[in-house]
């Protein structure tokens, strides 16, 4: 039965029994209906009730604060002086406010001292991460539901390992904290993503593609495959219910050991207890309700997610058990640990629940009994919290119902900080010494964590008419009326206000070679080619939650059965001019790369975009016929120029460019083919793009007859490049710029063709010329940003030019060089050099 109706039905029909204690005491500022009426027919069996209240002033005849009265009380500036409120942008800064704050109360101060209210997980977390940084702990004072425990997510992240069997439900158990330490490195993180972004996998079960990255190793995917299915082995067939507590029992304690890691000192003892226990009843359920279950179903019946008469006859599971700490919250006993010396660096107090800054929800603020209370995240829709939304019961009619409105939650905050204020104040009246005063500080955050807008709290407001312009500057700051900002000045031997420059220097980069396609990052900017180049540093971006191909990847896809193709042809003594051969050779040779390449379980974008690769491939089957009848034969596919030692067997030897005391000048070149009749050459790349694809446009700037004959005129190097690497080899290979080109396998026929690169031997040479100055400023150091973000804001290295940080509140934008382009509206250029 619903234990509401339950409780009412007992109440009406007074079955109460009020055996074993004569006596009540009563926190609440404003109990639900049912609970008055518990408490007046408990005294009528002749129990005391005793409500506390720190004021007689609007108060009922049962001695609860009257709504209308409370709801809109005032505080004036006698009582909340400006000077006690810290406007603050967003969580982090609302959390170094609250570092501010803490380190500002006089000495001594201890732990006991000192409770932080924050009535948001988006500020919680930034003070928690705030303290420790300081070298100090937070404690915080209210239970936890099991599910949320580093235990109970264990659970969940297994659960969905053995019943998903995604690739994404793995990377999300290896990375819990339990289960990392289990495996005991910190590679497998990263060849998972690589694995999950080469193959595109969807099952973590499936063989493995031995050849893919991340799979070698010892730290590599095929190894942490072996190790999660010989751990969950003992789970992967179907059990009775009962029979499922021991080898959860075993798998958990394989994983957990010895660990006694929690969010307090006492979590994990309490989580195992209480699991053990729920695996004791799983154990006692009669075999007649024993069916058959999933290992995954076992887990939710466990945590009490899963609904049914299953669950209802095991009684919820762990859904209902709450994870406390044991003891007193810092500050309720005589407090042990010195705040001071942990926000100055000495070492953390005790590991007993004294020994860290109380960080408390709005409700428990109320009955805080520390000197120096800090109201962190003090915005309206927390204190007092929003209204009940509800499309069928307006806020007038809850309330006439005596349910949960807005005029009932203003009441009730306004009191919890009346009595906030009261008792602050009776501590100051009472207290001589200047080291044991009181106080109450407020920190009032401008936006969310996600940039959404707050509003001050109500009750800042609601001050003397006098008063009131200068509060409303100080909550409302306007360019013309600066912020306060969250850190005005750092008191001597703090820590001084974190900044984080943009395009920071990286000094001594470490760079031996340079790829045909690197030129164009350096030309968009130099700072973003020493990121993604330097060795040191190689910054990339590996997205394991893709569900299909990205463009490179889709080209790669449609290289890989030409470049397979293309051996083939070349070691044939006649060339090809059958369409339909052509066609079958591509076609057999994207099945075979597939089969190799990408698991079974791939999804199902995947599915499509091979059936896609296979119509581009036909395309360029016909287009291949046509070339070879008009008497061109491929001569080599994939001739590729490296630094020894080689990783690709029949590669070339870079040679230096400009010269001897150069960068060694590396590439793969798609295809070179010669004409059988008149021995010309040329090199070619295979594009997949959407549209078809210009040479002398993604070299060349602007389209002036004269473009191309300025050094200033190139954006792209690639193609003039080849002809440096062709011209390299020991049997030097001549090709004219102007049959330099690309082979477009574009969505449709009109845009697909053989296209040639329109350039001049002079402008050719300027290339070259470009390229030397390169790398002359790569040798030097010069990696200067550029004054346009060559990125987008989507970037997984966005953040280094600032897009998606604010600035700071004095305008200004960080140190780098890029600053003055943050938050334009510009057109950006791709980060990746490579073909798409």
């Amino acid at each position: 039965a619903d234990r509401d109706a339950a409780l009412r039905d007992a109440v009406r029909a007074r079955r109460l029994a009020a055996d074993g204690f004569d006596r009540i005491v009563v926190l609440l500022a404003d109990p639900e209906p049912v609970q008055r009426a518990l408490l007046a027919a408990l005294g009528e069996l002749g129990v005391a009730v005793e409500i506390c209240v720190h004021t007689r002033e609007s108060i009922d005849r049962e001695g609860f604060p009257l709504l209308s009265s409370w709801e809109a009380r005032s505080f004036p500036s006698a009582r909340i002086g400006s000077d006690a409120i810290r406007m603050a942008d967003g969580p982090a800064e609302v959390a170094t406010a609250v570092i501010d704050l803490i380190r500002a109360i006089p000495e001594p101060r201890t732990t006991a001292d000192v409770a932080v209210m924050t009535p948001d997980d988006e500020s919680r977390r930034a003070i928690e991460r705030a303290l420790e940084l300081a070298q100090s702990r937070a404690v915080r004072v209210d239970a936890r539901k099991f599910a949320s425990t580093r235990l109970g997510s264990l659970m969940a992240r297994l659960s969905q390992l053995v019943g998903d069997g995604t690739m994404e439900s793995l990377a999300a158990f290896i990375r819990h904290p339990d289960a990392a330490r289990w495996l005991g490195r910190d590679d497998f993180g990263r060849s998972v993503a690589e694995y999950r972004a080469a193959t595109l996998a969807g099952s973590w079960r499936d063989d493995v593609i031995d050849t893919a990255d991340g799979a070698p190793g010892d730290g590599g995917w095929s190894a942490l495959r072996g190790r999660i299915l010989a751990l969950v082995a003992p789970l992967s067939a179907p059990r009775a219910a009962n029979a499922w507590a021991r080898p959860l029992r075993a798998v958990l304690a394989e994983i957990v050991g010895s660990d006694t890691s929690g969010a307090f000192p006492t979590e994990r003892a309490r989580t195992i207890r209480a699991l053990d226990r729920v695996l004791a009843e799983l154990a006692d359920i009669p075999a007649m309700f024993a069916v058959a279950l999933e290992c995954h179903e076992a887990i939710a019946l466990l945590l009490g997610v899963s609904a049914g008469d299953t669950t209802a006859s095991f009684g919820g599971g762990l859904a209902s058990v709450e994870i406390a700490p044991i003891g007193t919250r810092g500050g309720s006993g005589g407090g042990s640990g010195d705040a001071n010396g942990a926000m100055n660096g000495a070492a953390p107090g005790d590991r007993d629940l004294s020994g860290g800054v109380t960080i408390m929800g709005w409700l428990d603020a109320g009955m805080a009994d520390e000197r120096h209370l800090i109201l962190a995240g003090f915005a309206d829709g927390s204190v007092p919290e929003g209204a009940v939304v509800d499309p069928l019961l307006t806020d007038d009619l809850r309330r006439r119902l005596g349910m949960q409105s807005s005029l009932r939650r203003a009441a009730r905050d306004a009191w919890i900080l009346d009595g906030i204020l009261a008792r602050a104040q009776l501590r100051r009246d009472g207290m001589s010494e200047v080291g044991k005063r009181a106080s109450v500080s407020f920190v009032v955050p401008r936006r969310t964590a996600v940039g959404d807008p707050q509003r001050p709290s109500r009750f800042l407001l609601r001050v003397e008419r006098g008063e009131l312009p200068g509060r409303v500057s100080l909550l409302f700051p306007t360019d013309h009326a600066p912020i306060l900002r969250p850190t005005p000045s750092a008191p001597s031997g703090s820590s001084p206000t974190l900044r984080f420059p943009l395009t920071p220097p990286v000094p001594g980069a470490v760079i031996a070679s340079i790829g045909v396609t690197a030129f164009k990052t350096y030309l968009q900017c130099p700072y973003l080619f020493q990121l993604m180049y330097d060795r040191r540093l190689r910054l990339r971006s590996i997205d394991e939650r893709a569900t299909e191909l990205d463009p490179r990847g889709f080209g790669l896809l449609v290289h890989a059965a030409a470049e397979a193709w293309g051996r083939e042809e070349a070691a044939q003594p006649r060339r090809s001019e059958d369409a339909a051969k052509i066609e079958l050779s591509l076609f057999e040779h994207l099945d075979k790369h597939v089969r190799t390449h990408f698991p079974k379980s791939r999804a199902s974008a995947v599915r499509v975009q091979i059936e896609l690769a296979r119509r581009r491939l036909a395309r360029l089957a016909t287009l291949q016929a046509e070339q070879a009848r008009e008497g061109w034969r491929v001569h080599a596919v994939e001739l590729a120029f490296q630094v020894p030692p080689f990783v690709h067997p029949g590669s070339n030897a870079a040679p230096m460019l400009p010269d001897a005391g150069g960068l060694h000048l590396t590439g793969r070149i798609d295809r070179v083919d010669q004409h059988e009749t008149d021995g010309r050459w040329r090199a070619l790349d295979y594009k997949t793009a959407a549209n078809a694809v210009n040479p002398r446009k993604t070299h060349i700037v602007g389209s002036k007859a004269t473009a191309g004959r300025e050094q200033s005129d190139w954006k792209d190097l690639q193609l003039p490049l080849y002809r440096v690497l062709l011209r390299s080899l020991p049997n030097p290979i001549v090709v004219a710029p102007s049959d330099l080109g690309y082979i477009n396998l574009a969505p449709s026929v009109e845009k697909s063709g053989f296209v040639f690169f329109r350039c001049s031997v002079d402008e050719a040479a300027v290339a070259e010329e470009v390229a030397g100055a390169i790398v002359a400023r790569v040798q030097a150091g010069d990696f200067t940003p550029s004054s346009r973000i060559p990125i987008r804001p989507d970037d997984p290295i966005a953040a280094i030019w600032g897009l998606g940080m604010r600035a700071d509140d004095d305008g200004s934008e960080g140190d780098g060089d890029c600053g003055d382009a943050v938050g334009r509206d510009t057109a950006h250029a791709g980060s990746s050099g490579g073909d798409e």
